[in-house]
């Protein structure tokens, strides 16, 4: 018969497992309560477990890409591919008076994508659900795709999250458009517009975020 420390043990393997997937803590306490009853830890313990582990897996990750640029240098951060989803509003106001004096029916928003590839590329992305889905895995497999491991809710360790994404909807905010073919013209015109230096910037400011990570954390 199992103990009750046998029964932490088991859980906090769970929720390790859980945390990797990129699960929030609600539900993570609500699928353990499915499978443990009564003999569940509380929601609160899940949280505090939850931020311990989410601590440990970014300081690993961290520690995992500081030591690849030592031994490789600025030859490593050319080989990473970075990317992530965003929503691009048809009209982001600059201030309230704008919000007020704009109207739109539906407010469709229209997702930015881009991607490319290269033997040797690493591919550098947060585990949002797209990203961990089945299909995706199957086919970063089938590219023979290296993926560098990522944190559980770490945007701050995502350049196209912390870097990217809030240069373009600072350039976008106030600019009104009426179709969705518009906003995309206008985002890759941006994109384009932007020098090789200016992503590498980017990319290379995930070493100064994982240097903080290592030494706070």
């Amino acid at each position: 018969m199992a103990t009750s420390n046998d029964l932490l043990i088991k859980q906090r393997s769970v929720i390790e497992f859980l945390v990797a997937k990129g699960c929030s803590a609600t539900n993570i306490h609500a699928r353990m309560k499915t499978v443990y009853g009564e003999m569940c830890i509380s929601d609160c313990a899940v949280s505090k477990w939850l931020t311990v582990e989410m601590k440990a897996q970014r300081k690993n990750m961290s520690i995992q890409v500081l030591e690849r640029y030592n031994a490789e240098g600025e030859a490593f951060l050319q080989r990473i591919l970075t990317g992530d989803e965003s929503w691009v509003h048809h009209y982001d106001p600059e201030c309230k008076a704008q919000s007020m004096e704009y109207r739109h029916k539906t407010f469709p928003k229209s997702e930015l994508r881009r991607f490319r590839h290269d033997e040797d590329s690493i591919l550098q992305h947060d585990n949002a659900r797209p990203h961990t889905s089945r299909q995706t895995q199957d086919a970063l497999r089938q590219l023979k795709l290296t993926t560098l491991p990522h944190p559980a809710y770490s945007p701050d360790l995502a350049p196209s999250d912390y870097y990217l994404f809030p240069q373009l909807k600072n350039y976008l905010k106030g600019h009104p458009y009426d179709n969705d073919e518009e906003v995309i013209a206008d985002v890759r015109r941006w994109c384009r517009g932007q020098s090789s230096e200016f992503f590498a910037d980017g990319v290379r400011q995930l070493v100064g975020g994982c240097v903080l990570i290592a030494i706070i954390e």
